[in-house]
């Protein structure tokens, strides 16, 4: 037995110096064998468990998966170790692979004496599990090979990769003879990364970093640590690249090779086996302290779960394309079922269907809710059961709509930033302002994560951001802000594009409408094949930029492309509505039925809804409707101009507008009779127009009828003013003013009516030439028919003001024209300074453009200069004078000459009265004939 016992101790002994304890023994005694047998018995046993120790506190693949991880998130080690037993998944659609066989792909690709280089792509939906299968892989590998891992989206700059690889090549004591696996998570979400690399295209920059083989940033990046990055694998989204995940495969380079493995849905056994592996989660859970425990409640208990696993089972059953078939959402199946079997209890209408955004919408009131116990009230203490409440401190249903407000605004703010994160501070401001005497980070910390230090905030998934941001567009967002985002891809994300068409296809306008958004929206327009649309269609969809919409809308076009604003075209009944046009209707309410030929009301309220329209154009359109005009609730503003002033269409107009309070119509009246009728409706009390603007040709009859019935409110005093909607033709005016056609009435009117600042015309209107040259033949009338030079000075005066200040686009020759008339009436008025000012100007700038007046008319204004000249008092005449007396000798003989020639010397007398006191003019007139 002893020598057994001896044979059994050398077995377990393997120090190399055994042979000589071999002979020691076999020189001993009995007593001494049996003392030094138990010491090495002993000695043997103490070695076993040196061995079984080392093992046991040796660093573990999750351990160091935790670690990479601990930098960038919050997750328990209890969600660490239960993603990488549960959750990892079991179907690729490339060829059927298997996560084993990809394990086996990669140790082929990362061998030793790699010389190329090699991608695998996981790709796959979110929440579809990407990111549990790069942390199995990364723990599968880990003892096989040299591993990191990089989470991508707190990385945005290669700085920031070179930092983490430092950490780890110390934290995983890397060798540098060896070749390296590096993992590469969440790289769809690293556009600030990318942008380091390429501002003008990601896809580029994503082929520059893993399509060139071992010429690429991050390989050099990996060789100044003396490492081999041989393989790389990442994880992203199908939609990740611009065309699709095929694309990937045509990186190829005779150095580097791609690979991609897009996840399968999980099927429902599958599903079930995750909900079911939640107790897993629960034990391991439960070796943490209590204080740091999350998941006692992922889980019911073991006397309830046949009635979860049963409902879980049938929603699986019945919704093939639920959201359960994503792993991240099973790890809140529990918290759902409790919120769905609450609103049941509660009588609410629950169905649960295909429709992603129904399910994910109780889901996430389960995720809040349980997120709130464990970050707000510092637990996780919900009853188990059908009949459990939520008790707080803090009421439920008052926290979840300003939490969600909260969330709206930090995901927009989060859009802004090119790492989607947010500074501590901003996320602190955003919350106080809805919960100002809570904890604001307790808050946050039920739908966000938190980096190491603290300092800045990020949501705890990417699908909460699109939830939040894709709902504050939609329910908040303007035509401006939706505009910024959707109609342009590059703004945002495919993903909350495609929230944001679920919400459409969920929501509907008012809690009483018994359709959504999208059933409207499909239900106005003409979109062969499809009956309602999807998000999918949406996207599709958004290829295109015309649509044609029913003729009669369930949504008008406005609210169509107000929802949809990359449209920029619509077609309607014949007739194509621009994007200016629909902006220029929702922001005036204006609608223009004018081109249109079409004969129905009904049509405009197809482009906008009836409340909205605010100004309104059916000009010449014979309307079969015009009893619709009273559902223009809110319209101000008509344009109605009909050839016919006695048309039954203007008359039915006006009948209708007598509920209105207007801001203006605009007609159209020749004769004056319609704007007659306008004024007896005014008088009696039946209509209410601030202004009635007229369309009227030049110098008509309705110009005098306008003017006269001014008169008759102001002397009333009826607030309504008729306006002239356009000025005189310039060109009639100044031909009305050369051929000295004078009707004083008729000028008159055109006159008042075209100054009258009330309306849209007036003298502030820079092209008013036409109004110039009406006021010269108005002034030339007033004093040749009426002898009324003071009618004619206040008219040109009111002119002069006009000029001086606003300096209007005109020709010179109704600015020399109107200085040479206003300054021969200034004369007359004893305002010689102002006069020869006017004079001399007008008088300079028609030297050389005033051809058509004779030279006689010329030296009379000559002589207008020189008076007011000699009168004013001022110096520096006799250039002047030496130049008129030149022109004077050019004239011919005869009356108007000797007129002339009087006048001046008249005013040279006066002047020189020194010398000329006892001459005679006439002989100084004849001495300057003889001269000439």
């Amino acid at each position: 037995m002893m020598n057994s016992l001896i044979d059994l101790v050398k077995q377990l002994l393997s120090f190399s110096w055994i042979n000589d304890i071999n002979m020691i023994i076999d020189t001993l005694t009995p007593a001494t064998k049996i003392v030094s047998t138990l010491v090495l018995i002993l000695l043997a046993l103490s070695k076993k468990i040196y061995k079984f120790l080392c093992w046991s506190f040796r660093k573990k693949p999750a351990d160091s998966l935790y670690q990479a991880l601990s930098t960038y998130s919050i997750a328990s080690w209890a969600e660490v170790i239960y993603q990488i037993k549960c959750y990892r998944p079991l179907r690729f659609t490339r060829d059927g692979k298997s996560i084993r066989q990809i394990i086996r792909r990669i140790l082929k690709c990362s061998g030793n004496k790699q010389t190329s280089t090699s991608n695998i792509f996981i790709v796959g939906d979110a929440a579809c599990g990407k990111t549990t299968t790069m942390r199995y892989l990364y723990c599968k590998l880990y003892g096989k090979r040299q591993c990191v891992y990089f989470q991508m989206q707190s990385i945005t700059c290669m700085e920031d990769l070179n930092q983490c690889l430092k950490r780890q090549k110390i934290r995983n004591d890397l060798s540098s003879k060896d070749p390296v696996v590096a993992f590469f998570d969440g790289l769809d979400e690293a556009c600030a990364f990318f942008q380091s690399v390429n501002a003008n295209s990601i896809e580029e920059a994503f082929i520059s970093l893993f399509g060139h083989g071992k010429k690429t940033k991050v390989h050099e990046l990996f060789l100044q640590y003396d490492l081999d990055l041989v393989c790389s694998i990442a994880a992203l989204r199908p939609e990740f690249l611009e065309h699709s995940i095929n694309s990937l495969n045509d990186t190829k380079n005779k150095n580097c090779y791609t690979y991609v493995y897009e996840i399968c849905p999980l099927r429902n056994r599958d599903a079930i086996r995750i909900f079911k592996s939640l107790n897993v989660l629960k034990r391991l859970d439960s070796k943490l302290e209590k204080k740091e425990r999350r998941h006692q409640e992922r889980c019911p208990s073991i006397f309830i779960r046949w009635r979860y696993v049963y409902l879980f089972r049938k929603i699986l059953k019945d919704n093939p394309k639920g959201l359960f078939h994503y792993p991240m959402y099973i790890r809140y199946a529990y918290s759902f079922l409790r919120e769905y079997l609450r609103k049941k209890k509660k009588g609410e209408k629950l169905y649960i269907n295909d429709d992603f955004l129904f399910s994910f919408k109780i889901l996430l009131d389960a995720i809040v809710k349980w997120e709130f116990h464990v970050y707000y009230d510092k637990s996780s203490a919900i009853n188990d059961g059908e009949n459990d409440s939520f008790e707080s401190a803090y009421d439920w249903e008052k926290m979840m709509k300003p939490l969600k407000c909260c969330a709206q605004e930090i995901a927009v703010e989060v859009s802004k930033q090119a790492n989607r994160s947010l500074s501590r501070g901003k996320v602190k401001e955003i919350i106080q302002k809805k919960f100002p005497e809570k904890e604001a980070l307790a808050v946050a910390h039920v739908f966000m994560n938190s980096s190491e230090d603290g300092a800045s905030f990020s949501f705890c998934h990417n699908v909460f951001y699109e939830y939040f941001f894709a709902e504050y567009l939609f329910e908040k967002g303007t035509y401006d802000i939706r505009k910024q985002f959707l109609s342009e891809k590059d703004k945002i994300e495919i993903n909350v594009r495609k929230m944001y068409y679920y919400l459409l296809c969920q929501e509907k306008i008012q809690e009483r409408d018994s359709k959504s958004v999208s059933e409207k929206i499909s239900a106005s327009l003409y979109i062969e094949g499809i009956k309602v649309l999807s998000p999918n269609n949406y996207l599709e969809l958004e290829n295109q930029t015309q649509l044609e919409v029913r003729e009669y809308p369930e949504l008008t076009i406005v609210e169509i492309f107000e929802y949809l604003p990359w449209i920029s075209n619509f077609k309607y009944h014949g007739y194509f509505l621009s994007r200016e046009y629909l902006e220029n209707a929702m922001s005036l309410g204006h609608v223009n039925m004018m081109r249109t030929k079409w004969e129905l009301l009904e049509y405009a309220f197809g482009i906008i809804s009836r409340e909205r329209i605010i100004e309104l154009k059916i000009s010449d359109l014979a309307i079969k409707d015009l009893n619709n005009l009273k559902e223009f609730t809110n319209l101000k503003r008509l344009y109605a101009c009909y050839n016919n002033e006695k048309s039954e269409s203007i008359i039915s107009i006006l009948d209708e507008l007598e509920c209105f309070e207007m801001d203006w119509i605009v007609i159209r009246s020749i004769t004056g009779l319609l704007c007659e009728e306008i004024y007896n409706r005014i008088s009696r009390g039946k209509l209410h127009l601030d202004k009635i603007y007229v369309e009227t040709p030049d110098y008509s009859q309705s110009h005098l009828k306008m003017w006269q019935l001014n008169q008759l409110m102001h002397n009333s005093e009826i607030d309504s003013r008729f306006c002239l909607l356009c000025r005189s033709d310039s060109d009639i005016a100044k031909d009305l003013f050369l051929k000295q056609k004078l009707d004083y009435s008729l000028l008159l009117a055109v006159f008042e009516l075209e100054t009258d600042e009330n309306g849209i015309l007036g003298l502030t209107s820079k092209n008013s030439e036409a109004t110039i040259w009406n006021a010269l033949n108005l002034a030339r009338c007033s004093q040749i028919q009426n002898g009324n030079d003071d009618h004619a000075y206040q008219v040109l005066k009111l002119i002069s003001k006009h000029i001086e200040l606003h300096k209007p686009v005109c020709s010179e020759c109704v600015f020399i024209r109107f200085g040479l008339a206003y300054g021969k009436i200034l004369l007359h008025y004893a305002e010689y300074s102002t006069a020869k000012m006017w004079l001399l100007n007008s008088y300079e700038l028609g030297a050389n453009c005033m051809t058509c007046v004779s030279l006689e008319d010329r030296v009379g204004y000559g002589l207008d200069i020189y008076e007011a000249w000699i009168y004013s008092g001022e110096t520096g005449i006799d250039c002047f004078e030496r130049e008129l007396e030149d022109k004077m000798k050019m004239l011919d003989s005869g009356d108007e000459t000797d007129a002339l020639y009087f006048r001046f010397f008249e005013l040279k007398k006066h002047m020189h009265i020194h010398e000329v006191n006892d001459m005679d003019p006439k002989k100084y007139e004849k001495s300057y004939m003889d001269e000439g």
